[in-house]
């Protein structure tokens, strides 16, 4: 019996021992400027996006291609739709890997900037959230240098931006630019299905205020929009 406990023993302490060696061996050690202090930090495991993980591997299809080539060798504004899984995201992932254009991805949420490896649109015009109009929005040096430089700047999830925060879009580019062509004659690239996700207008007085002003609250409803001219793909495959 004595015999099976000290078996028993050695086997919990080599069990022990083994785990903290494993865990040693995946840090490293931090020493300070006191040689006193040591810390261990454990090495970050790297994350990947799934939506982006083999994006260099695929191949367009031919109505892909076609689209990548129309946006990066032209200025026209577009928006590009279709179903789920006929190819918009990867279309969008390769674009942004592969443009040579100096563009910017951004989406309405946190959650569809960072299936895209993007930013919100908030985040990159510093738009506060709420309801929009021209004289609640500030624009900073950073942010006008920022704009100043880009050829093009490609939205996902475009069915859920409202029309204020299109117009405020429109308004801070042409104020950057000092142009005052729709968006401050930077190429607008839109993603999305029109049947998913609708814009959120909780507030009834705000919904009949978009309506009587606009004619609705969606992103086509701006005026930038429709004076841009932009033209709708949409893919089947």
């Amino acid at each position: 019996m004595e015999t099976i406990v000290g078996l028993g023993v050695i086997w919990l302490i080599y069990t022990i021992y083994s785990h903290f060696s494993e865990k040693r061996n995946n840090s490293t050690t931090y020493n300070s400027n006191n040689p006193t202090q040591s810390r261990v930090y454990t090495k970050p495991k790297p994350r990947l996006n799934v939506q982006q993980a083999d994006i260099t591997q695929i191949t367009l299809s031919s109505e892909q291609k076609s689209l990548f080539d129309r946006v990066e060798n032209s200025n026209e504004n577009i928006f590009i739709t279709g179903k789920a899984g006929t190819g918009k995201s990867v279309l969008l992932q390769y674009l942004r890997q592969n443009s040579t254009k100096k563009l910017v991805v951004v989406a309405p949420t946190g959650v569809a900037a960072l299936n895209v490896g993007g930013q919100t649109i908030h985040s990159l015009f510093r738009i506060a959230p709420g309801f929009l109009t021209d004289d609640k929005l500030r624009l900073s040096n950073k942010t006008a240098y920022l704009l100043q430089h880009l050829d093009t700047v490609v939205i996902d999830e475009i069915s859920m931006v409202r029309v204020d925060l299109m117009n405020s879009i429109d308004y801070l580019l042409r104020k950057a630019r000092g142009n005052d062509m729709p968006f401050g004659g930077v190429q607008m690239v839109m993603f999305g299905d029109l049947y998913q996700l609708p814009p959120v207008v909780d507030d009834e007085e705000l919904h009949k205020y978009f309506v009587d002003n606009f004619g609705g609250q969606y992103f086509f409803n701006s005026p930038a929009w429709r004076q841009s001219s932009a033209k709708v793909y949409e893919l089947t495959h």
